[in-house]
């Protein structure tokens, strides 16, 4: 395994770079990549970062033209994990349990002859569901790349990043459909309330859970979260069509964000 340890090299050439104030975070992983060790120094000021700097496996710092795909490559792979731990993980701690009420108590009274709004909505409360399970694979996923990265190779690669993105925009993707889903099915969800109401039986716990999914202040909070979330690089609102072309889109919207944040943040800071 390797190991990123300082070395009098390494501080020497952090020392060239860092300036007045600063404090110099060495990254405790590597990046391999096209066959050469690189290792990632971040120059921090007040908690803020002002600053990152690229060394060979002996400390050398490498060339700036050599050093900006390895800088990106860094830049991703400490982004995703901080996603992880800042996003990811918080947001599948959130109870889903209303959710599965619903599909446990919608679901059995589904036949041929349901309106389709019923059968909307169901498929809206169950949507939900799989993504969240989804994504807490998806976070699995994450962290064993992480582990292994940490525990037993110390360093990444190319293809530990590809799969890495793959999972965060899966994960992205999901909180997107979440969102468009429930606020795509607001009427149909209105209507299965109305449907309930006139059907016989006891329906009153499933027809509270889905009154409670419209409330004022559920919707106010998706409907601020998607907006959040929908906005393109420059913080204007999106509109995306419903399906796998919304999904789409929303994916080229993503990618954009990353791109020009790339080119605005990272390259202007390399000190190499």
């Amino acid at each position: 395994m390797f190991k990123v340890q300082p070395s009098p090299k390494i501080n020497k050439s952090i020392s060239k770079k860092k300036k007045f104030l600063e404090k110099a975070d060495l990254y405790e992983y590597a990046l391999k990549y096209q066959n050469e060790l690189y290792l990632n120094v971040d120059f921090l000021q007040f908690g803020k970062s002002k600053g990152t700097l690229l060394l060979d496996e002996q400390g050398e710092i490498v060339p700036k033209d050599q050093a900006l795909q390895p800088a990106i490559l860094h830049s991703h792979f400490n982004n995703y994990i901080h996603a992880v731990i800042n996003t990811m993980i918080p947001e599948t701690r959130k109870s889903i349990k209303p959710y599965e009420e619903v599909v446990f108590l919608l679901g059995p009274l589904l036949d041929s002859e349901v309106p389709d709004y019923v059968q909307t909505t169901f498929e809206c409360f169950q949507k939900v569901v799989d993504i969240r399970e989804e994504q807490n694979q998806i976070i699995y996923k994450i962290r064993d790349i992480q582990n292994m990265v940490y525990d037993k190779v110390g360093y990444f690669t190319e293809e530990d990043l590809t799969v890495m993105r793959e999972n965060c925009e899966g994960f992205n993707v999901g909180q997107f459909t979440i969102g468009k889903v429930q606020l795509e099915s607001v009427k149909e969800i209105e209507q299965t309330i109305e449907w309930l109401k006139h059907k016989n039986g006891n329906h009153q716990k499933l027809i509270g859970l889905l009154e409670d999914s419209l409330s004022e202040k559920s919707q106010a909070i998706l409907r601020k979260a998607f907006a959040e979330q929908t906005k393109d690089y420059h913080k204007n609102v999106v509109e995306y069509p419903s399906g796998d072309e919304g999904v789409e889109k929303y994916l080229t919207v993503y990618r954009e964000i990353v791109a020009k944040s790339t080119e605005q943040y990272i390259i202007p800071a390399m000190r190499n």
